[in-house]
């Protein structure tokens, strides 16, 4: 890494700094000025800020709502995204009309219908003063099998109660509909909730299993997130996926292109914690080489806030492996915490040693770019 590059990134944390759930007058217009700015670099760290102080701070609330809404990001790609849909999640339960207000406001289209439920969605219980309008929207959007599913999950992840609602989704992935795959990636990226338990568990387990051998890898590996996340990993799907991280995961100058190798290894380093360090340490291998781009997208989303978030252990696992002496575990590590980003500020001087003390430039990069 260019000297040039490094003094950007660590001028940038000191211009930013770590906030401590307040900010001054300073700060937050240093902050206004940066989501508001077109290098997306500083937004990226920026967003992570203003969600710290957002859950009671209502100029920080208008500052994302504006940008969940805006057309600088794209829903579809983009990690930016999913930042403002995490830091937004976090703030009390006022700002939910305040940001079904500002989705009518802006245009009431189903793109920005989407961004709004993926935040009302990881909101969960705090935004039940949304079910009328959710309601409404769903009666609206009989005909579109992905916005309804949508709306039906939500609905459940913030407590609304109707058992008709949750037999339409059982019926939904029982049948393997359109409306229930789009029911089953929103339980993924707003979060599995306490409704997903009993019959609905179940048929996740049998999904998963008849999907396995499928070409669909994007349902299987979401289907292995939420089932990890509630905990509701049988021991014969658990050997299944160690047989294919040992078989497709694991092979002498293997490319690792397979990206069940990185999900898959998260889920069985949660499920089984005596062989987290041999699981996890196969899926950093993988992450280290398809970052940046998609890796820390979907590290950041499915792994990082939505399974590790759920175990303190996982994390403490994650962090063990900067020690690692494979440099590639290492670089994956890392391109985590990079995703991560304010959630895991508290590892920063390991980080920081890396980057003081590793004599592998590459490494180095990584650990400023983390910082």
């Amino acid at each position: 890494m260019s000297t040039k590059s490094l003094a950007f990134v660590l001028c940038l944390v000191l211009i930013l700094g770590c906030s401590q759930n307040e900010v001054s007058v300073g700060r937050f217009q240093k902050l206004t000025k940066a989501i508001k700015g077109q290098d997306a670099f500083v937004r990226f760290r920026a967003i992570p800020e203003l969600g710290q102080i957002a859950e009671h701070n209502t100029a920080a609330q208008k500052l994302l709502i504006r940008h969940l809404f805006s057309e600088e990001i794209d829903p579809d790609a983009d990690g930016e995204f999913f930042d403002v849909v995490k830091a937004l999640s976090r703030s009390d339960s006022s700002t939910t009309i305040r940001l079904i207000k500002a989705y009518q406001d802006f245009k009431p289209v189903s793109q920005n219908l989407k961004r709004l439920l993926f935040v009302l969605g990881r909101m969960g219980p705090k935004a039940k003063a949304a079910v009328p309008f959710l309601l409404e929207q769903l009666e609206k959007h009989r005909q579109d099998p992905e916005i309804e599913g949508s709306i039906r999950v939500v609905l459940a992840n913030i407590g609304y109660k109707s058992d008709e609602n949750l037999a339409t989704i059982l019926s939904d992935i029982r049948k393997r509909t359109e409306r229930g795959k789009s029911e089953i990636l929103m339980i993924t990226l707003a979060g599995p909730r306490d409704w997903l338990r009993g019959d609905i568990t179940k048929e996740f387990r049998t999904c998963l299993n008849e999907s396995y051998e499928s070409d669909e890898v994007l349902e299987v590996h979401l289907l292995s997130i939420i089932l990890s996340v509630i905990g509701e990993i049988d021991n014969s799907t658990a050997k299944r996926l160690d047989v294919f991280l040992k078989a497709q995961c694991k092979a002498e100058g293997g490319d690792y292109i397979d990206i069940r190798c990185l999900y898959f290894g998260f889920v069985l380093a949660k499920a089984d914690p005596t062989k987290a360090d041999e699981t996890l340490r196969t899926a950093l291998k993988y992450l280290a080489l398809v970052s940046p781009g998609h890796g820390v997208y979907a590290a950041d989303i499915l792994i990082g806030d939505i399974l590790i978030a759920s175990e303190r252990n996982m994390m403490k696992e994650l962090v063990k492996t900067l020690d690692d002496s494979d440099p590639n575990v290492v670089t994956g590590a890392m391109w985590m915490l990079f995703g991560l980003g304010l959630d895991a500020k508290e590892y920063s001087p390991k980080v920081l040693k890396i980057l003081k003390e590793n004599p592998d430039e590459d490494l180095r990069e990584i650990a400023a770019l983390s910082l």
